[in-house]
């Protein structure tokens, strides 16, 4: 009995703090002189995430860890991430333009919302019931 619990509480822990977030990257376009490149980083993984380039969706409500958009053209270009989660104390949607030139690979840094108080209580909780069922 004793070394069920010890194993459901250590898949339970392994479980619980592997991530899901994933790098992802996309590209724009296809064509050939279109070859600049923007690297978007939010401070935290960010589930929910939606990113639109230029009027179009690229990302629809993925968990990222990074978002790398390939084969932008020349100018000036506009993004906008958003990510709505309970996780976080308020939704993240952030807009801004940016310009690309001769090949450039550019990163912006985004700062992510701080994280719910019932987030950090449900946190809380979860391993104070984990370690109650290790010692009992």
């Amino acid at each position: 009995m004793k070394s069920i619990k010890l194993f459901l509480s250590t898949f339970s822990i392994l479980i619980f703090m592997s991530s899901c977030a994933s790098h992802v990257t996309i590209a724009y376009s296809d064509l050939p002189e279109n070859n600049n490149s923007l690297l978007l980083k939010p401070s935290l993984d960010m589930p929910k995430t939606s990113v639109v380039v230029n009027g179009t969706l690229l990302v629809d409500q993925k968990f990222i860890k990074d978002v790398k958009i390939t084969g932008l053209p020349d100018g000036s270009n506009s993004f906008q991430v958003s990510s709505g989660s309970a996780v976080y104390s308020e939704n993240l949607n952030v807009q801004r333009d940016i310009n690309l030139n001769n090949g450039e690979e550019k990163t912006e840094l985004i700062k992510s919302p701080t994280i719910s108080n019932g987030y950090w209580t449900s946190m809380s909780l979860t391993w104070i019931g984990i370690i109650a069922l290790i010692l009992l």
